[in-house]
């Protein structure tokens, strides 16, 4: 709130000051606008630094405007003189408040976890219907792969051929990609991809998730086995 102290003139004088700040409270770089159309005189001067002596003359004006680039209680002070130079000074308080600086974004670092990873059956024959890279289907034949994300993210699932359970080929015979929400979800696998089909043998998926931060699960291998026939 404003506060006002008025300095009263002399008895004989005619010239009376007052005058209103707007607003009374405002963020830096605010247009505060002083209004003394309710003194009486005809030559207005203001101090709107706070130093000392009426830098501002708007003559027989009554309004002056400010821009503050500092915070903190302001002094306006405001002389008004009439045409007998009788005199009225007025001074008023008010706010410049600074801006309030959010609280900094704090960077997701916590990686998505894959957990429940299992395929089923484990041993299945190939289906007649492809897996397709991005996508699902539904398939009689082949086996299903479940997981559980912690969170929404992009799961890489690559396939090697593997000659016993501890020894698996580097190389990698099909990536696949899929978006996938929090929760438990599944994969229709048909033991096809697109127009390649996995030999019998032994196999392992290879599960990697990447979420929108970057943060990057720890990989999970789900070994399966394809039947001939």
């Amino acid at each position: 709130m404003a506060a006002a102290l008025a300095v009263a003139a002399p008895a004989h004088a005619i010239a009376t000051a007052t005058f209103t700040v707007t607003p009374d409270a405002a963020l830096i770089g605010t247009n505060f606008v002083f209004d003394a159309s309710g003194s009486h005189g005809v030559h207005y001067q203001w101090d709107l630094d706070g130093q000392p002596g009426y830098e501002v003359d708007t003559g027989p004006s009554q309004q002056a405007t400010q821009v503050y680039t500092g915070a903190g209680t302001m002094t306006a002070r405001l002389l008004v003189t009439d045409a007998d130079d009788s005199t009225a000074e007025y001074t008023q308080t008010f706010t410049v408040l600074a801006p309030t600086t959010p609280e900094p974004t704090q960077d997701d670092v916590t990686p998505p976890v894959i957990s429940n990873a299992r395929i089923t059956p484990q041993a299945f024959k190939l289906a007649a219907r492809s897996t397709p890279l991005n996508g699902h289907i539904a398939a009689k034949r082949g086996a299903k792969l479940t997981w559980t994300l912690s969170e929404g993210a992009n799961l890489l699932i690559r396939i090697q051929r593997c000659s016993s359970k501890k020894k698996c080929s580097p190389h990698v015979t099909v990536k696949m990609h899929r978006t996938v929400a929090a929760g438990t979800r599944s994969l229709a696998f048909s033991g096809r991809i697109e127009l390649r089909k996995l030999k019998p043998g032994g196999y392992r998926f290879v599960l990697d998730a990447t979420d929108l931060s970057d943060n990057f699960s720890d990989t999970v291998y789900v070994p399966f086995i394809v039947l001939a026939g």
